[in-house]
């Protein structure tokens, strides 16, 4: 017999999220072929993911049955429609990772958070990726929260290269449009190592804003998907990542994971991810000073490099894969037995 467990993903866009999300439900069914996952899409199933052992389907939320299902995993507040619908009916947790009522003054959302509100206080156990958000989410909601961790994503790790081998280009990551990406300080980063070291701006973003950013000088503009990102960390010499708001900070783990120092802003998610001895910093003069020391001293950059590698023993895939099935698990078997006293009392 198999456990069946159904992912809710609001919109299948290239995002850090989205992929996270279904590289969940992947790995799920990978390493437990007993285990069939299937991630329900609102919007669009996403063409820069390749499925192999869960299905990917686009559907309305609302046409679902999920009577078939042993659990199933909710990813964001605006799918409390489907917790009211089928809490009593089904098993369900919620896997987050990032709170989103940190987020809705900066995107303009302000008007959403009663709703968010209100998803945070209904009885769910909350699944996180890191001890930050646990921490965060525990002075807010009373539910029982896990963290299950954050695995390492599907490419990664990759042999570095000796830093003679390295192309001379810095990657800056995340979407100009969120001022709390910090896109803009880690622009200034780069366009002064552009300016003292002749290093190339690669730029990534998930939204075309290189109008919005051509004072920066940027060489490279594109949207990559995820199956690109390990080859471009790889060969470049430095990531610029500078969020002053962060769930977890992906970008960190994954340049790390390809032999490519982070300079990354001191938030308490990032410094979760690169550990207490990884450098980090609070401002772009400090960033800066650092990045261009980076440049110039091999056994530094040498020996961060192998900080990062370090670091990855704490991302093991099987490992938090298997902690999330064990909360699925017990998700199910807590209902059953509930719905089971109900029925005695009868």
């Amino acid at each position: 017999m198999s456990f069946k467990v159904a992912f809710l993903l609001s919109c299948g866009g290239l995002s850090g999220g989205a992929k996270v999300i279904l590289e969940y439900a992947e790995r799920l069914a990978l390493f437990f072929p007993w285990v069939e996952t299937t991630v329900f899409v609102r919007d669009q199933v996403p063409q820069w993911f390749f499925p192999r052992y869960c299905e990917v389907t686009c559907a309305s939320f609302e046409s679902i049955s999920f009577d078939k299902y042993h659990v199933v995993v909710l990813t964001s507040p605006d799918q409390v429609e489907v917790y009211k619908k089928w809490y009593e009916k089904v098993a369900m947790v919620h896997l987050c990772q990032g709170f989103e009522v940190d987020y809705l003054e900066n995107l303009g959302l302000e008007h959403l958070r009663k709703d968010v509100e209100e998803f945070y206080s209904l009885s769910c156990t909350r699944l996180v990726v890191n001890g930050y958000l646990k921490k965060r989410l525990e002075a807010f909601c009373k539910d029982r929260i896990v963290n299950i961790g954050q695995p390492l994503p599907f490419g990664y790790p990759r042999k570095p290269l000796n830093i003679e081998n390295k192309l001379r280009m810095v990657l800056v990551i995340g979407s100009f449009l969120y001022p709390f990406k910090g896109v803009k300080d880690a622009l200034n980063v780069a366009w002064y190592l552009k300016k003292l070291k002749g290093l190339q701006i690669v730029r990534l973003s998930p939204h075309n804003t290189l109008n919005l950013e051509k004072r920066f000088s940027v060489d490279v503009f594109a949207t990559a998907p995820p199956s690109d990102m390990p080859s471009l960390y790889r060969n470049a010499l430095l990531t610029v990542y500078m969020p002053y708001k962060d769930g977890f900070g992906l970008p960190v783990l994954e340049s790390m994971a390809c032999g490519t120092p982070v300079i990354a802003r001191d938030i308490p998610p990032i410094r979760e991810t690169c550990g207490n001895d990884y450098p980090l910093f609070s401002s772009v003069e400090e960033a800066l000073k650092f990045a261009v020391r980076l440049c110039e001293d091999r056994k530094l950059y040498k020996e961060l490099v192998e900080k990062g590698y370090k670091r990855l023993r704490r991302f093991n895939p099987k490992w938090i894969s298997f902690k999330l099935l064990t909360v699925l698990i017990a998700e199910k078997l807590s209902r059953f037995l509930s719905l089971k006293k109900n029925l005695s009392t009868v």
